[in-house]
């Protein structure tokens, strides 16, 4: 039986740093050994009142979570800042470019050369219009710092066009990935990133894809994984991608 340890988010804990209400957070490891949580909408008393941004930082050193995570600092300081620069735009029903009505996190990943990688998508619509009944998005955008505790964020450059933002456009091979998370595992050079359609995709799956860590920003190294016709899963660069995992009976 689940029991509760302590509350996360609330008045007396990141209301602390003007962020009193707060959407789910998505924790990471850091390569210094403390952990960065990042939220989505945020508001400085409740939902829809002041204060409203996404997405927001807390910083956690304590290794005995078992006794509930402890704040020691939020990414801003004093009041917890939006982590990343870009104009929410239109409405909860109709989001606009180039930003969106607001951009949700996804993950974070802090990569071997001390950059952090961060992704978020960019709501179109929070009304349930998708084939699962849910949200819309515009596409998933890749942020970066080079800063040594992640304080300040730029979009990352997607080198091959020379252009501002690196994103997973919602067609195609990368509509795959509109919802995703980055792991990388001892020894190995790639990034692999698990996504889901935009939403809680009807009949959807889990969908992989790999890079090397030293060219996130290039488009053409991403490889996707899938099987063919005949039955064989391969490592292909520029699709296509066979989900993983699908939910049950589809």
């Amino acid at each position: 039986m689940a029991r509760l340890v302590k509350e996360l988010t609330g008045p007396n804990e990141t209301g602390r740093w003007g962020a009193s209400a707060t959407d789910l957070g998505f924790p990471a490891i850091t390569n210094h050994g403390y952990t960065i949580t990042i939220f989505g909408d945020t508001f400085v008393d409740h939902v829809g009142g002041s204060g409203w941004r996404s997405p927001v930082g807390f910083r956690q050193s304590n290794p005995d979570i078992e006794n509930g995570i402890r704040w020691d600092n939020a990414i801003g300081g004093a009041y917890a800042k939006e982590m990343i620069n870009y104009q929410h735009r239109g409405t909860v029903h109709a989001g606009e470019l180039p930003d969106g009505f607001t951009n949700i996190p996804n993950d974070l990943i802090h990569l071997p050369d001390g950059r952090y990688m961060m992704t978020t998508f960019a709501i179109r619509s929070w009304d349930p219009i998708s084939p699962g009944g849910s949200w819309a998005t515009f596409h998933s955008r890749m942020w970066t710092s080079t800063e040594a505790h992640a304080e300040n964020w730029e979009r990352t450059w997607d080198l091959e066009v020379n252009r501002e933002n690196f994103d997973f456009p919602n067609v195609g091979e990368w509509s795959h990935f509109q919802n995703n998370t980055m792991l990388m595992l001892p020894g190995e050079p790639w990034v692999y990133i698990y996504g889901t359609n935009e939403g809680r995709w009807n009949g959807g799956g889990i969908h992989l894809v790999r890079v090397d860590w030293r060219s996130m920003w290039n488009r053409s190294t991403y490889e996707f994984w899938g099987r063919d016709g005949g039955g064989t899963w391969a490592w292909r660069r520029g699709g296509f991608t066979t989900p993983i995992l699908t939910p049950h009976g589809s």
